[in-house]
């Protein structure tokens, strides 16, 4: 009677372990498939990084010629002006 009890508890843990084992797989490969998702999803928002921070190296290019440009034709300007003031005076 003793060695069926200890065999009804062996089968009763082996059960319980196999039922964990079970459980713990699926989480396993449910967080895989999760981690598969955020990757992805991480991988698309270092795409989008890239093409701003390209799109931002465009502006600053756009923005430094038209500063360049703006000096020079405030220097046109400026010379215009003193030209227009000397020839005031005279």
């Amino acid at each position: 009677m003793n060695s069926k009890l200890t065999t009804y508890i062996l089968v009763a843990i082996i059960v319980v372990l196999a039922g964990f084992a079970y459980y713990t797989n699926s989480q396993v490969n449910e967080l895989k498939k999760e981690a598969t998702v955020w990757k992805a999803k991480y991988e698309e928002a270092l795409e989008d990084m890239e093409d701003a921070f390209k799109r931002l190296e465009e502006k600053d290019g756009q923005l430094k010629a038209a500063l360049e440009e703006a000096q020079q034709a405030r220097k046109v300007a400026e010379e215009a002006l003193l030209s227009a003031q000397k020839s005031s005076r005279k």
